[in-house]
């Protein structure tokens, strides 16, 4: 008897459902989308899930989407002109390599870090081709606005009432909260025969009509959705045109216009198995940790560690100290150089690659062992301790080599860079911008005797202005930051036995500072200070009196312009998230530091790319140095931290924000007077 299609594949639906699920790809389509695009490339890069796969489909934006996706190179991005945002999304199906694939729209997010190793395991569990979960409408903006009454800002809708394919006769499924295994990519496509019903409703009808495939729902919330766009703006318009797309593929799916034959009224609903200890994919992870332990990666570790100190070795040696500056930065001197040092990255990436080869070869071969001994691989990697056990172990094992490469090849760029401009001299080891390269720069041009910092507000450390001078440079210093968890786990970290560390936790207020400072033993002279506490920056500079630093580097708020000389008025308690909701009000501008700097006896000397913080060298340093300052200082910043009222990220511009924060006072430095942010900035 020959089978219908439909029936066939069911009966092969469950081989093609029990591959593990190993890569997950996100596929977003995007076109000039810069002010929400980074959202969704951040919650992608923060998911848990060990392999994540982003492509991002461009329809040739103009308006700087390009350069933010490229910032976080995803593993496949193209941006050329399509036929519109189904063609866009067949160009990403067609790139995708995961073994399941989500569509997510620029602005749209998973709903937290652990989505895709929930559904992951899911997909395992339920041996479905298609899962689709819950959703949470969302606005970007404070006054955003929808028309299309299914769904409610900040009310998750729970889709779970799909329970069965002959409700597909009347509805789609909403592609953001939905996963597919790959072969049902491969074998089915967003077009149609008939134009008006291409998109995700095809795609689905057809996976499951015609190829079987086993749809399941998962009663997790997987992603919040924007609301406000194309399928949201104008709903008697968009329900006229999904009228026209139903009946049509009405036509297509269900022959003579009957609703298929349901013979499991509730084939979408999995209840949950009871989670053993731990997941297959939990073991999975759990494994890959311990054999970083082993003896055998630990020898490839080295391996790694000793191609890429030869490869900077040779760049040393080929820069022969009896060559003149002017030869070094000759055309040729400096191609040869950048040629070598494009080669000791790739040396890396392919020493990486190899060794990941090797710990997939030998966790194969630890799987192995298990099942021939009979042991189970959790009780095996069990040894291994608690999650923050594993995470220390894994950063002992990871993070030695890649910092010594950073510093070799830092090494090699102050020898390469051989001009005199400060701004010229940027980059990021473990700063949030460039700040490490500029700190660089300043302390080999200036005369710095005493090596040792004060870094106040570091949050865990992990990201700092002075952590690379620790590392690299041996210098010594206190770090001070509020959180006393932040502070412990520093204290917790082999950082902090292998240098000449203190980490002490406190609230930094005017009154207390030097009382602090004196207290761990930092007095006269230092080499550097940093201060970034996101609030009264500007006080807290002005009160130390104990210390005498060579080098200031201080946070401003470049919201407040290139000229208005304000900052916050001073409150020991400060906390720029109760003083207003979107975080803006807060700290100083680069005038009020420039003048404050003056009145001690330093100079403005530039700013970091970032637009955040504010570099000062003391007057009688400076002029034993050949230190050359930026003409104009001022840098716009680049982020976009905003907050809506809720706390989410609301990612407006400077612009944006002063007008925002406009009615709020603060104190103007130079005439002694409140005014408010914008009689400051005199433009609105």
């Amino acid at each position: 008897m020959k089978l219908a299609p439909r029936f066939l594949a069911d009966r092969f639906a469950p081989t093609r459902a029990t591959t593990p699920i190993q890569k997950i790809t996100v596929v977003t389509v995007c076109l000039n989308v810069r002010d929400s695009i980074r959202l969704t490339l951040d919650s992608v890069a923060h998911q848990h899930f060990p392999l994540m796969e982003h492509v991002i489909i461009d329809g040739g934006s103009t308006d700087g989407t390009c350069e933010i996706v490229r910032e976080y190179e995803p593993a496949w991005f193209v941006s050329e002109k399509d036929e519109g945002v189904y063609d866009a999304m067949d160009k990403g199906r067609k790139a995708a390599t995961g073994d399941i694939v989500i569509f997510l729209n620029a602005g749209d997010t998973f709903y937290d870090a652990d989505v895709c190793s929930e559904v992951a395991a899911f997909f395992d569990e339920a041996r479905a081709d298609i899962v689709f979960g819950n959703l949470m409408p969302v606005y970007l903006d404070e006054g955003g606005t929808h028309d299309h009454g299914a769904f409610v800002a900040g009310e998750l809708l729970d889709l779970g009432y799909l329970v069965n394919r002959g409700q597909l006769y009347d509805e789609s499924i909403h592609h953001q909260a939905t996963f597919y295994r790959r072969w049902v990519l491969e074998q089915c496509s967003y077009a149609c025969e008939k134009p008006e019903a291409t998109g995700e409703y095809n795609l689905l009808l057809n996976a499951v009509m015609k190829h079987g495939a086993r749809v399941k729902h998962l009663a997790l919330p997987v992603s919040r959705f924007v609301l406000g766009g194309i399928s949201t703006r104008n709903f008697d318009q968009e329900w006229a045109r999904y009228v026209e797309a139903r009946d049509s593929l009405r036509a297509l799916y269900f022959p003579g216009g009957a609703r298929p034959e349901v013979r499991d009224a509730t084939e979408f609903f999995q209840a949950r198995r009871a989670r053993p200890a731990e997941s297959r994919l939990a073991r999975r992870i759990r494994t890959k940790e311990t054999l970083k332990q082993s003896v055998a990666f630990k020898g490839y570790d080295r391996l790694m560690l000793s191609l890429s100190e030869r490869t900077v070795n040779r760049l040393m040696e080929r820069l022969d100290p009896r060559l003149s500056a002017d030869a070094l930065s000759t055309r040729s001197a400096q191609a040869e150089l950048s040629r070598q040092i494009a080669k000791s990255r790739a040396d890396a990436k392919a020493s990486r690659k190899a060794l990941a080869r090797r710990i997939e070869a030998l966790e194969a071969k630890m799987v192995e062992m298990g099942r021939a001994h009979g042991r189970d691989l959790a009780s095996l990697s069990a040894r291994v301790g608690t999650p923050e056990d594993r995470q220390h172990q894994l950063e002992q094992t990871v993070n030695p080599p890649l910092e010594r490469l950073q510093h070799g090849l830092a090494r090699v760029a102050a020898l390469v860079n051989v001009s005199e401009a400060f701004a010229d001299h940027g980059y990021r080891v473990s700063s949030q911008w460039d700040e490490d390269g500029l700190i660089q720069y300043l302390i080999s041009r200036a005369p710095i005797s005493d090596h040792r910092f004060v870094e106040i507000g570091v949050g865990d450390y992990s990201e700092s202005n002075t952590r690379f001078l620790l590392q690299k440079d041996n210098w010594s210093g206190l770090i001070v930051d509020s959180s006393s968890e932040s502070m412990n786990r520093v204290r917790n970290s082999p950082i902090y036995w292998r240098h000449s560390l203190t980490a002490v936790a406190s609230f930094v207020t005017a009154e207390n500072v030097n009382d602090l400072l004196t207290g761990h033993g930092m007095t006269g002279e230092i080499g550097l200070l940093s201060i970034d506490i996101d609030g009264v920056d500007y006080w807290i500079w002005k009160a130390i009196s104990v210390i005498q630093p060579r080098i200031v580097v201080c946070e401003y708020n470049g919201l407040f312009g290139p000229t208005a000389a304000v900052t916050v008025p001073y409150d020991a308690a400060f906390d720029r998230a109760e003083k207003h909701y979107s975080w803006l009000y807060a700290g100083a501008s680069l005038a009020a530091l420039a003048s404050l700097g003056r009145a001690k006896g330093y100079t403005l000397v530039g700013t970091s790319t970032g637009g955040n913080n504010a570099f000062f060298v003391r007057d009688d340093i400076l002029a034993a140095s050949r230190i050359q300052p930026m003409a104009v200082p001022f840098t716009r910043p680049r982020f976009r931290e905003s907050r809506n009222p809720d706390g989410s990220l609301s990612y407006l511009d400077i612009d944006e924000g002063a007008r925002l924060i406009g009615h709020l006072e603060v104190w103007d430095t130079d005439e002694g007077e409140m005014v408010t942010v914008a009689e400051a900035l005199g433009h609105y």
